[in-house]
């Protein structure tokens, strides 16, 4: 009878050993978790993110305010490149002379340039008819004169001394203070005057070219 009470009392020693040590266990796991989350939350610790395949990140989902694609800016960032900066004119000077037809300027000119012409300010010409030296900007119009022959483009678009400009040998010949020369080609200079009366002409005139290709 003893040894079957004994029996039973070693018995529960155990089961209450066993159950104590589960409660032990128990309360250290929860204590090192209670403290890890401590930490963690003071800065202590810091976890690392999970890698995240580069792959999964949409370039739509890169922003200074998503810090996960943030960290690949680099890779998926468009590339910006700055726009070109407007390209300098070519700048050329050029002396027309009054007794010379159309004069090769040897600038060519192509489809889409800007042409501007600018006259010194000082150089003057004249024509035999002219009397004084005038500047190249309108010349001047006689509508009483009888002329023997035409100058390279009608007086009243240009008058006579003025200058006028082209394109191309069989260009139009424009007032290139009034209007813009068309076509491509070489650039040609001339005082407005007729061919027949260039001989006795006197002067040039000094103009700067700027062409923006």
């Amino acid at each position: 009878m003893n040894s079957q009470n004994d029996k039973e009392g070693s018995g529960r020693d155990r089961t209450a050993i066993i159950a104590g040590i589960f409660v032990i266990v128990g309360a250290c796991i929860t204590g090192v978790f209670l403290t890890l989350n401590t930490l963690i939350g003071k800065g202590t610790i810091v976890i690392p993110p999970s890698p995240i395949s580069t792959a999964l990140i949409q370039p739509s989902e890169i922003s200074p305010n998503n810090p996960i694609a943030t960290e690949f800016l680099p890779t998926f960032a468009p590339t910006l490149t700055s726009p070109p900066a407007t390209q300098a004119p070519s700048v050329s000077t050029f002396e027309v002379y009054a007794n010379l037809s159309w004069q090769d300027t040897g600038i060519q000119i192509k489809s889409g340039d800007r042409l501007r012409i600018i006259w010194d300010g000082k150089s003057k010409w004249r024509g035999v008819n002219s009397g004084d030296f005038s500047d190249p900007l309108g010349g001047y119009i006689d509508p009483n004169s009888n002329y023997s022959c035409p100058p390279l483009m009608p007086a009243e678009q240009a008058g006579w001394n003025a200058l006028v400009s082209k394109i191309g040998e069989n260009g139009t010949p424009t007032n290139p203070f009034k209007s813009i020369p068309l076509g491509e080609g070489t650039l040609r200079l001339a005082m407005n005057d007729c061919k027949e009366q260039r001989y006795d002409n006197e002067g040039s005139v000094t103009v700067t070219i700027e062409i923006q290709h």
